[in-house]
């Protein structure tokens, strides 16, 4: 999202990815310099005042449920990973409090921005928090920078997915939903939705650092919307996300930072979280995209991490942009989970490293087999 967008994202699969549109769009982008100020805040074209309903600015969500309500709850949470009775009860237009720092408020952001493009992938999703997702973008995201909502259907197979999702949106101005005609996977949805999408240029740029965007990769302090109550939980700054030998994914809390003020600078770190990234559309088509092969969510960004590094990338987290996401109890999937996490971790040290990085490091006291930069 935008430094000025404050979304509540909750899916459980692939999430948000913003990207620019391929030449020979309609609407070409503005000539370099021509910006002006915007300072960040949420979309003047808000909806009407909502009346207070469970779970706002943040707050955690406790039902006292009886008879079929009560018999409905664990199986929900069986299928989804979450307490889906709970996100019943939540508003799809959801407040959240402001986390971001008081100094970020202040900033000022290019208003001649070309619009992007938000890609939300799902296969399976639970009705309410696919479209609170939607709607959070759709409350929060300035209209001047925001291009189209672009739902992607990863075969999903739940009847309210069908025809009633397609109805739905079809009355949501800007929304628009494709459909895959087989399981993609996480890269392969994400790719779908790139090569769909009809934005020009990313969201997330700073007025001194436009020129070199187009190589970065960027993402948003990811805070934690809890699986079971819903309540909102900002993530204290910093964290860097690394990777380790086996290939697995690791946050670090404080991690010594550049001597440049942490609370506005952007931040380079070896490896991102998959939930939100923000990418250029043309370097994310020159660097090969994402892997189709990976199925499964959690490696995909590891492999990214690496591509982008190996082909003059970088990986950065904005720290005055933020998004919430829900952390799931366990993953809703039917199939072996640690035998396609093996195949595609495999995969991508197949294609990335050579014999001498792919040998396990030792693990000691002075190694604890963290790749950091």
């Amino acid at each position: 999202c935008n430094a000025s967008v404050y979304c509540d994202l909750s899916l459980q699969e692939d999430q948000l990815l913003f990207v620019p549109l391929l030449e020979g769009t309609k609407n070409p982008p503005q000539k370099k310099g021509s910006y002006k100020v915007l300072l960040p805040g949420a979309n003047k074209e808000t909806h009407s005042t909502a009346p207070a309903t469970h779970g706002e600015m943040g707050k955690a969500v406790q039902l006292q449920l009886e008879g079929t309500e009560r018999d409905t709850e664990l199986p929900a949470v069986q299928k989804y990973g979450f307490n889906e009775v709970v996100s019943e009860r939540i508003s799809l237009h959801r407040r959240l409090p402001e986390a971001r720092h008081p100094e970020c408020l202040g900033e000022p952001y290019s208003e001649s921005l070309p619009p992007a493009s938000v890609i939300i992938c799902f296969h399976n999703e639970a009705w309410s928090t696919l479209l609170r997702t939607v709607h959070s973008v759709l409350d929060t995201a300035p209209k001047q920078h925001l291009r189209e909502v672009l739902l992607v259907d990863d075969l999903s197979q739940h009847g309210h997915l069908k025809s009633v999702l397609s109805e739905y949106v079809s009355h949501l101005s800007g929304v628009r939903l494709i459909r895959s005609t087989r399981r993609l996977g996480v890269g392969g949805c994400r790719s779908l939705g790139a090569a769909r999408a009809e934005g020009e240029v990313l969201v997330d740029c700073r007025l001194n650092v436009f020129p070199p965007f187009r190589t970065r990769v960027v993402s948003p302090i990811i805070d934690v919307i809890d699986w079971q109550t819903f309540q909102y939980n900002a993530t204290q700054w910093p964290v860097r996300g690394l990777f380790d030998w086996r290939l697995d994914f690791h946050w670090e809390s404080n991690p010594q930072l550049p001597d440049k003020d942490p609370h506005l600078a952007v931040q380079a770190f070896p490896a991102l979280g998959g939930e939100v990234l923000a990418i250029d559309r043309h370097f994310f088509q020159s660097v090969g995209a994402y892997d189709p092969g990976l199925l499964l969510w959690g490696e995909e960004q590891i492999e990214l991490s690496i591509r982008v590094w190996s082909c003059g990338g970088s990986m950065e987290v904005i720290p005055c942009s933020r998004v919430a996401h829900l952390n799931q109890h366990h993953q809703p999937f039917h199939y072996s989970d640690q035998e396609l996490h093996q195949k595609d971790k495999i995969r991508i040290a197949d294609t990335w490293m050579d014999s001498s990085l792919c040998a396990p490091a030792p693990i000691t006291p002075d190694n604890n087999g963290i790749l950091s930069n």
